[in-house]
């Protein structure tokens, strides 16, 4: 009698206050949630609002009365499965302020790229729970029929879809609260009806210091539409850096909200909030509290698709692009006919590297002797190029010679003129002498003829040295173009033996070492490149490479069509010892943030 008496008590003032008071609408109140646990707002921002992976906490205390205050607490973990995916599990306890919901929740969300930098993401929340009296201090009769504790003591599954198309930094988001409910319980519960939520956000980047990293401010206008209720109209704001953010905002049910948090050693972060209620409606009621605590297990800025992969994606994405070469051998070991085909294509394979080796070599030598031989006759030329500069050495020597005796010819004709005029005027006797002299002129004349018919042969042959000259002048180019060719195809041939080596080196991969290995990536050079950064927004990749030019640094950048990133890296290196030392000394002292090694193989 007494149990009956105190509920009827606890009833009647029960019903008292409600009807003095504004009634709460059975949302979660999660409309402040922008920076962590944000997959209660909408689905979807568990892809990049959470920061996976991370372990966080939310509580709310509506209106901070003291016995039987409605809260909300939420205790969750997220965590990226791909690139383009992720998925959440949570124990969620909410106190409506007449009953007590407690089970968990699981998120998943995935992107899809639709081109022209925008993307479709998709995701759902599942939620399982059991509903009781939020103050169970008086126990019921069953002789007094009460409709509103007919649906307590019930487990409830309730889903959640939303959708979200990000193009750039605008963001168009819809979620459907309780779109699909089914009770698990014998009671016949009323369902609360469906609450639909729609968002409009945009992200402007804000470049402030370097030690806070990508900044950013968030406004977003967003419209709740709760059955029962008035429908709710929001805006908030968020500026957030890599070291604190804040936030502000009002919604028309509840009032104007302000708060803030910090990050420290970039792993927790703890912040507050405070909600205060402006409707004339709620001018008694106090305001609302709400606490928010994260620790981040991977990279703490993780907004949008500027991604720095976690060692963990690396090795699943290096295991996924092996996979189907380990299933292809595993097929052709599956039988004793397909492993004779793999040793026999195996054994095809060594001869022909064989072969290859053997022709090679063969070039090699023939290239060598071909070379000796060049090198003979360009000797042999040089030996007749020198002949034949000692002969035009003897030639100039008789040249003067010739021109010594056109003046002795000329003296001689002068002489003979002279004689004759003696003779016309002397004696016999003295003629007789002058004819013996006059003999031995024309002999003087005589062997000057024969000297002018060497020079004339003589000259025959500088010409033909002239020739010989132009001749060993072509064949010397000839030389000249083979050493060229030789010396490419030593560089070539030196090329490939670099591109065989970085291939064959194996490498094995350091504890805690962030590393990634690829065959080939759309065309790149084979080797170790040393990644400072990996984006998929190009706004954010633009940015971050003037501010790597800024500092004096040369970086360079590379796109994988496989995911859409693009790699942004300060050097390449041809070992893996080398890209190491690189990473270890801070790319000598010129870069102190992290950076990684992805290599090319081939």
């Amino acid at each position: 009698m007494r149990n009956v008496f105190g509920f009827c008590v606890l009833f009647c003032t029960y019903a008292t206050i409600v009807a003095q008071e504004v009634s709460l609408p059975e949302d979660l109140r999660q409309h402040n949630l922008t920076r962590f646990n944000a997959s209660l707002f909408n689905p979807t921002f568990s892809l990049d609002w959470n920061n996976p992976n991370a372990l966080s906490t939310w509580t709310r205390w509506q209106w901070q009365t003291i016995d039987g205050n409605p809260t909300t607490l939420f205790f969750g973990y997220s965590g990226a499965i791909t690139p383009e995916s992720t998925f959440g599990i949570g124990f969620l306890q909410h106190n409506t302020g007449i009953f007590l919901n407690t089970g968990g929740i699981g998120n998943y969300a995935h992107s899809f790229d639709v081109g022209n930098g925008t993307r479709l993401i998709i995701g759902a929340n599942v939620l399982a729970f059991q509903q009781e009296l939020a103050d169970d201090r008086f126990v019921p009769d069953d002789q007094i029929d009460l409709p509103q504790l007919e649906t307590s003591d019930s487990f409830v599954l309730q889903m959640t879809p939303g959708v979200r198309l990000q193009s750039g930094d605008f963001a168009i988001a819809m979620a459907l609260e309780n779109a699909l409910e089914v009770n698990l319980s014998d009671n016949d519960r009323e369902n609360i009806g469906a609450i639909f939520s729609g968002l409009l956000s945009y992200d402007v980047p804000v470049q402030l210091f370097d030690a806070l990293g990508e900044s950013y401010i968030r406004p977003m206008l967003y419209l709740r539409s709760v059955p029962n209720a008035d429908t709710q109209i929001g805006i908030n704001t968020l500026f957030a850096t890599s070291i604190f953010w804040a936030q502000g905002g009002y919604n028309s049910f509840y009032g104007m909200s302000g708060g803030a948090g910090v990050t420290l050693f970039k792993k927790f972060s703890i912040g507050g909030l405070f909600e205060f209620v402006t409707d004339s409606a709620l001018s008694d009621e106090n305001s609302t509290f709400e606490l928010v605590v994260s620790y981040h297990f991977g990279n703490a800025n993780s907004r949008k698709e500027a991604v720095e992969f976690e060692m963990d994606e690396e090795e699943d994405i290096v295991a996924d692009e092996t996979k189907p070469q380990k299933d292809e051998q595993q097929e052709i070991l599956e039988t004793g006919a397909e492993e004779e085909k793999l040793r026999q294509r195996e054994a095809e394979l060594a001869r022909t590297q064989q072969i290859q080796d053997s022709i090679a070599r063969a070039v090699y030598n023939r290239k060598v002797q071909d070379s000796i031989a060049m090198v003979e006759r360009a000797k042999k030329i040089n030996d007749s190029i020198i002949r034949a500069e000692e002969a035009a050495k003897r030639l100039k020597i008789e040249n003067d010679s010739i021109a010594k005796a056109n003046l002795v010819a000329a003296q001689l004709k002068r002489e003979q003129d002279s004689i004759a005029r003696v003779v016309y005027n002397r004696k016999v006797q003295d003629s007789i002498a002058m004819v013996e002299r006059a003999k031995k002129i024309s002999d003087s004349i005589l062997r000057a003829e024969e000297a002018a018919k060497r020079l004339r042969i003589e000259q025959d042959s500088i010409a033909k040295a002239n020739l010989a000259a132009a001749q060993l002048k072509k064949e010397q180019d000839s030389i000249a173009a083979a050493q060229r060719l030789e010396r490419q195809l030593l560089v070539e041939q030196h090329k490939k033996d670099s591109i065989a080596k970085i291939s064959e080196e194996k490498v094995d991969v350091k504890p805690g070492e962030k590393y990634e290995e690829v065959l080939t990536a759309d065309g790149l050079q084979p080797g170790f490149y040393l990644i400072a950064n990996v984006f998929g927004t190009k706004k954010y990749f633009d940015n971050f490479m003037k501010t790597l030019k800024a500092k004096g640094l040369e970086p360079k950048s590379f796109y994988r069509e496989v995911n859409g990133y693009n790699y942004v890296y300060l050097k390449r290196f041809n070992t893996i010892e080398e890209a190491r030392k690189a990473r270890d000394s801070k790319f000598n002292g010129k870069y102190p943030d992290k950076t990684w090694i992805f290599r090319v193989k081939r």
